[in-house]
């Protein structure tokens, strides 16, 4: 894969059997090394002025997604395993709870697709099952 690449992101959030998407899509620098692959992102902040710079770091049985800028938290998705983190916003921080079900990542010569199922919690409070999928392509220029 190519190092300019176009990753759309879809993150599902279910609470009782009501769902809701969200859905992001933004050019992006991809790279492989040791086994891992590495995307970097940035977004524009909604509800806030200010950019967020995102790096997402996987690997088999591991995702690491980082957000510095209007918000900051650094969210570790390990298979089978609970893991802790700090969410920043400019309106305070809160403590959130990953427990992830779920990890899959599928890889061809043009495209990353990586599965992360999981359970988010705020403050030791169960809110929402979750899934996100991430899609890495290469970022074909059409000529005009």
């Amino acid at each position: 894969m190519t190092k300019e690449v176009l990753v759309s992101i879809c993150g599902l959030h279910t609470v009782t059997e009501e769902s809701d998407a969200i859905i992001v899509e933004v050019p992006a620098s991809y790279y492989k090394k040791d086994n891992k692959h590495y995307i970097f992102y940035e977004e524009a902040a909604e509800e806030f002025s200010g950019t967020i710079k995102n790096t997402i770091k996987a690997e088999e049985d591991k995702i690491i997604v980082s957000r510095k800028g209007t918000t900051d938290v650094d969210l570790v998705f390990s298979r089978k395993q609970k893991s802790k983190a700090r969410y920043s916003t400019p309106l305070g921080d809160m403590a959130i709870g990953i427990w992830t079900k779920e990890i899959q990542i599928e890889e061809t010569a043009k495209q990353l697709r990586i599965v992360i199922d999981y359970m988010l919690e705020i403050e030791d409070v169960p809110v929402t099952d979750c899934k996100i999928t991430i899609c890495c392509k290469e970022n074909v220029v059409q000529a005009t």
